[in-house]
């Protein structure tokens, strides 16, 4: 099963060097300019320069540029380029990832939403610090009976792997940032998801039926008053884009519900149950609906 994985006290140190280490662009929009500056520069984990790092955009083959050796870049995405974009990835998101790769000595990467191809004019982001590669494991299994799943296509990121004859893959990803993972097989639907920092294996599934929809669910761990949320670690169809968490499915079925707004599945996704049962569901870009109202028991154990 997919992972709603509990952020337990362990994580704290990971999650404050996360927010420590994400990118804070600032924009200067110039309506008549009808090209993006992306500016900026990276450095290390151990905050040094870091020079000669390519930067991607999403799984473009090419990088956009390469960082001087003072770990500075600075390229221009024109309306040629911004459209090319849209029409690849921008149909469904106008934020896009941007995935930093520095192999000089040992790899060390990061990858960040921040890239909103509906700017134009000038952004210029923070420092973007690279964090050392981490090996993760895990299964690719079929939802409705649980069988493995061989030789399936599973995306970390920019990396592509296969699964062996038992479901099980491996591959690196940045230790301290939020991963996105796609996975595919023919008979299949594409299933999208998150590898959530820190938690170094786990199980995905492949939904065998035409449904739009994903899953969800809880690990038993530790939770206490000061630190009652949960983080939502899914696996999601191809179509879905948000999906809505309440404690009562009475708030699912209205077009808008204040305590139970869309949340952005290419976002790390939080939630502070109030009851023993999470009611879900899933909606696509333009926040049509996808699925019916789904519901998971939280284990007893918390």
């Amino acid at each position: 099963m997919t992972k709603l994985w509990l952020r337990l006290s362990p994580m704290l140190f990971g999650f404050l060097l996360v927010t420590a280490c994400l990118a804070h662009p600032t924009s200067e929009s110039k309506k008549n300019s009808p090209s993006l500056l992306v500016k900026g520069r990276s450095q290390t984990s151990t905050g040094l320069p870091a020079g000669k790092t390519a930067i991607f955009i999403e799984q473009t083959p090419a990088p956009e540029v390469i960082t001087a050796d003072d770990g500075s870049f600075e390229f221009t995405l024109d309306a040629a380029r911004l459209e090319q974009l849209r029409l690849l990835y921008g149909l469904q998101k106008t934020m896009l990832r941007l995935y930093f790769v520095n192999e000089s000595d040992k790899t060390e990467s990061a990858v960040i939403t921040t890239l909103n191809i509906q700017d134009r004019g000038e952004i210029n982001f923070a420092p973007i610090q690279l964090q050392p590669e981490t090996l993760v494991t895990g299964r690719v299994l079929i939802g409705s009976s649980q069988e493995v799943v061989k030789n399936a296509r599973v995306k970390l990121g920019r990396k592509e792997v296969y699964t062996d004859a038992d479901g099980k893959f491996s591959g690196f990803i940045p230790q301290f940032y939020t991963t996105p993972v796609m996975i595919e097989k023919k008979g299949f639907v594409q299933t999208l998801g998150v590898w959530l920092p820190s938690f170094l294996n786990r199980d995905f599934l492949l939904v065998d039926e035409l449904m739009p929809y994903g899953n969800i669910e809880v690990i038993p761990g530790l939770r206490s008053v000061n630190m009652p949320m949960i983080s939502l670690n899914y696996s999601a169809t191809g179509n879905s884009r948000w999906i809505r968490l309440a404690d009562s499915p009475s708030r699912l079925i209205r077009t808008f519900e204040p305590s139970a707004p869309w949340m952005d599945l290419t976002q790390e996704l939080n939630y502070n149950p109030s009851s023993s049962v999470i009611f879900y569901q899933f909606a696509d870009a333009e926040r049509n609906t996808l699925s019916p109202v789904f519901s998971y028991a939280l284990p007893l154990t918390q």
